[in-house]
């Protein structure tokens, strides 16, 4: 004779209910969890397309390149370009840090520093490590810059630049199959570049920055380089 539960069910008829039940819940439990990992593998790649493409604004931007060739603190292996002397003595990839067109270093990220890196929703953060992957700071960016020397003497030449990303997180981590090398760039640019003063521009006016209308903006050709 069948045994009934009190909902009217037999206790076979139950158990088959309750194992079906556990089933759906560990099939749902991973769903969810691969549902989680596709969503963080999303926000990591909108973060580097976001950086990719704000960092390419600021390295073709005239006004950032003359910030950043201009600062010799962080970025001495540019002073080639800064004052056009002999840039041959730089004959290989070399790091520099981008600044914006105000001076300040670009969204607070100075590269040469090699703990400094961005978090996965692109925040500057100062742990990034390869040794010991810290997943709160999983992504650093390196900037190079080569001068394209077409002869012995290589003043104000060209210049190559590199963008490269790397990420960094701990053994077993989901985001392993992204690849950051495609997120990389490389261009060639002008390393400095001589404006010639607007028509209607005097000696007072370069020093005050308009001109007689007091409308176009009026540089220094001897100290504008881009």
């Amino acid at each position: 004779m069948k045994k009934f539960s009190s909902s009217g069910m037999s206790l076979v008829e139950l158990l088959v209910v309750l194992a079906t039940t556990t089933i759906l819940l560990s099939l749902s439990g991973g769903l969810i969890g691969s549902v989680f990992t596709t969503s963080q593998k999303f926000t990591i790649t909108t973060t580097l397309s976001s950086l990719r493409n704000q960092y390419i604004q600021i390295l073709t931007q005239s006004a950032s390149w003359q910030q950043t060739i201009s600062d010799l603190t962080i970025n001495g292996s540019m002073s080639c370009l800064n004052n056009s002397a002999d840039c041959s003595a730089v004959n290989s990839f070399t790091e520099f840090t981008p600044f914006d067109r105000i001076g300040r270093v670009a969204f607070n990220y100075d590269s040469s520093v090699a703990a400094n890196g961005f978090s996965m929703d692109g925040s500057p953060c100062y742990s990034y490590s390869t040794s010991s992957p810290d997943p709160q700071c999983p992504i650093r960016i390196e900037f190079r810059w080569q001068p394209r020397c077409a002869v012995a003497s290589c003043t104000k030449p060209e210049v190559a630049i590199q963008m490269e990303f790397f990420l960094s997180f701990p053994s077993g981590s989901p985001y392993a199959g992204i690849n950051p090398a495609q997120y990389g760039y490389e261009f060639t640019r002008a390393g400095t570049f001589q404006v010639e003063l607007p028509t209607s521009c005097n000696d007072d006016d370069v020093a005050n920055g308009t001109d007689n209308a007091g409308i176009r903006t009026c540089s220094d050709p001897t100290n504008f380089s881009w």
